[in-house]
């Protein structure tokens, strides 16, 4: 009797270890990284937990050092309550930085086991600090506002940043991610393109709508034959033979000002068109550049595990299936 007492202790007690109240903690959302001058310049979100400063939702700290490390342990100490690090969200990156190199900090993340290293990773090219410290009637904490936006944008867990870190080390692909900016509230800019672990270039704004709708993030609005389409829907699929790479893309749009006199038959067969037009050109460009963001290397490697993997360029076959939803209209 005396044991199963003694056992019934120590699992009661066990379950406090090393427990502390939410409210005693420095929970950090969202974080802001700059590089100028060989100093990295850091800003946490950090969540009101108790809402006792300011009557706001989150606030700032920004410290600095020569390495991510100091730049960390010098914010820490500027923070009355023990930081935590373990909910991190979003973290927004600098052009400078990224010009600098992911690798200069992801060492750092993934030595510390305190800091997680699966959140999302954006970029901005204005100071990334003002996007944390935007004051917006809209959202509450400016870096789970971010994440919101990202998962509207069908942002799924293979974009968080130990994801990303992996592609670049083993070079399956070349890294994507979305950049963020603000106009009166924050929006989700160009995609920024990285080769190896440093920024290339932003995708312009014809190879960022193709570069979404290869990846179905989000609606995308064509004009077509002066008609606005908007793609709510689509799949693609990817895959290689012998001699060349073979896109399936199946999509559904629809038209917001339906009119009568529309040929939708007409429609969907010049969309289809040009459509397959912009994807060839995406994709050709991509491979000129020696730019993989779509992850032919990864392809042609698992087809042909012994081949070298320069020899992954190939010509594409690009499949198109258009079709806008119509009901309720005549064709």
């Amino acid at each position: 009797m005396k044991k199963i007492l003694l056992l019934l202790i120590l699992f009661l007690c066990s379950s406090c270890y090393d427990y502390q109240e939410v409210n005693d903690l420095a929970i950090v959302s969202g974080m802001a990284i700059d590089y100028i001058d060989d100093n990295y310049y850091l800003t946490y979100e950090v969540i009101n937990t108790k809402n006792d400063k300011e009557d706001t939702n989150s606030y700032t700290y920004t410290s600095s050092g020569n390495t991510i490390s100091l730049a960390i342990e010098n914010i820490n100490k500027m923070i009355p309550k023990k930081v935590s690090l373990s909910h991190l969200d979003i973290v927004i990156i600098s052009k400078s930085l990224a010009n600098h190199g992911l690798y200069n900090i992801s060492d750092y993340f993934f030595r510390n086991n305190k800091i997680t290293t699966n959140f999302y990773l954006v970029m901005s090219n204005i100071n990334p600090k003002n996007i944390l410290e935007n004051k917006s009637e809209n959202y509450q904490v400016n870096s789970i506002a971010i994440k919101n936006i990202l998962k509207e944008n069908k942002i799924d867990i293979h974009e968080q940043f130990d994801y990303l870190i992996s592609y670049i080390m083993d070079n399956s692909k070349n890294i994507v991610i979305p950049s963020v900016k603000l106009d009166n509230n924050i929006i989700i800019d160009n995609y920024a393109m990285f080769k190896g672990d440093k920024f290339y270039s932003y995708l312009d704004e014809e190879d960022n709508k193709v570069f979404k709708l290869l990846k179905n993030k989000g609606k995308i609005t064509y004009d077509i034959n002066d008609t606005n389409i908007n793609i709510k829907n689509n799949k693609t699929s990817v895959y290689v033979d012998d001699k060349k790479y073979i896109i399936n893309i199946k999509t559904l749009a629809y038209i917001e000002e339906k009119n009568m006199d529309v040929n939708y038959n007409l429609l969907e067969e010049l969309a289809k068109k040009e459509l397959k037009e912009k994807i060839n050109n995406f994709i050709l460009k991509e491979l000129d550049n020696d730019i993989d963001i779509l992850g032919f290397k990864k392809i042609y490697h698992i087809k042909h595990p012994n081949d070298l993997i320069e020899n992954y360029k190939l010509p594409v076959e690009i499949n198109v299936e258009f079709k806008i939803d119509d009901i309720g209209y005549v064709r």
